[in-house]
């Protein structure tokens, strides 16, 4: 269960991490990583530069030296000022081993000979553990610098996906600036010179219409009606205040004392319409 929840809440604490903590921790890694893996050559190295200074203390105790040892010589030597020239120092103790076990294998003792032959077989052993550590590492190394690519192109695209959107709302912005001027000019000069400035109108109502041909039950769900049946229900509703009045002027007793009361009852005392409220006066 304590795995299971340490699992889940690795995730969880992952989910909750933005976009340049994930690029920080995985850039950690990967430099956590190849520290490694420099660590393990540099340990390398010095190991080389331990055999390179056992080889030279091998060519100095050659009793006859010959024009091959010198030149063996020669070069050894320039190697091991060129190691010490790039800072590849090797341990001292790795020096002294590596010397007794040439010494030991120049030895006319045969238990000599067999501990350096085991001395060397060590260093061998370490050698080739070295190397299969560095190949670990530098398929981890692999393994990190692939996520972390991953998360720089998730980062390179959020944050093209934010610039989209900060420029989207800075020319929503311009363009809500833009109507609130021109809706102020045309409401500010005398047609015909303001004329020009409803374009922003013309241009909403047509996007409205084609919204409206499209999609047939937006009109309801917004709740508005067609210009025609505005027309048509304002006309109807003229007609039947001027029938009305027309009755009052005609036979206003009958009026008073019939029709009055009822429209009293039956109009919504709610409603604002100016001819509603003419009726009822």
């Amino acid at each position: 269960m304590r795995v299971v929840f340490a699992i889940v809440g690795a995730l969880a604490l992952a989910a909750c991490m933005t976009p340049s903590q994930k690029q920080e921790a995985a850039a950690k890694k990967v430099e956590a990583s190849t520290k490694a893996i420099a660590s393990t050559n540099a340990a390398v190295a010095k190991v080389g530069a331990a055999y390179v200074k056992a080889t030279e203390h091998a060519l100095n105790l050659d009793p006859e030296p010959n024009r091959f040892t010198g030149a063996a010589k020669l070069t050894i030597g320039r190697a091991s000022l060129s190691l010490d020239s790039a800072g590849v120092v090797p341990d001292s103790a790795d020096v002294l081993a590596l010397r007794r076990m040439v010494d030991g294998l120049l030895s006319t003792n045969a238990a000599l000979r067999v501990e350096s032959t085991n001395t060397l077989r060590k260093f061998d052993a370490a050698l080739a553990a070295s190397e299969s550590r560095e190949s670990a590492l530098r398929s981890q190394l692999s393994t990190l610098q692939g996520k972390l690519d991953a998360v720089n192109a998730e980062n390179a695209s959020l944050a093209d996906s934010w610039s989209r959107l900060v420029s989207i709302f800075k020319w929503s912005l311009w363009i809500i600036a833009g109507v609130f001027v021109l809706r102020i000019l045309g409401g500010v000069l005398p047609p015909p010179y303001n004329s020009p400035f409803h374009i922003v109108d013309a241009v909403a109502g047509g996007v409205g219409r084609i919204v409206m041909g499209l999609l047939p039950k937006a009109r309801e769900a917004a709740g508005v009606v067609t210009r025609g049946a505005h027309d048509l229900t304002e006309d109807t509703l003229r007609r039947v205040v001027s029938s009305v009045e027309a009755f009052k002027m005609k036979n206003p007793e009958a009026y008073e004392s019939d029709l009055k009361p009822l429209l009293g009852r039956k109009l919504d005392p709610d409603k604002n319409d100016a001819e509603i409220r003419r009726l009822k006066t």
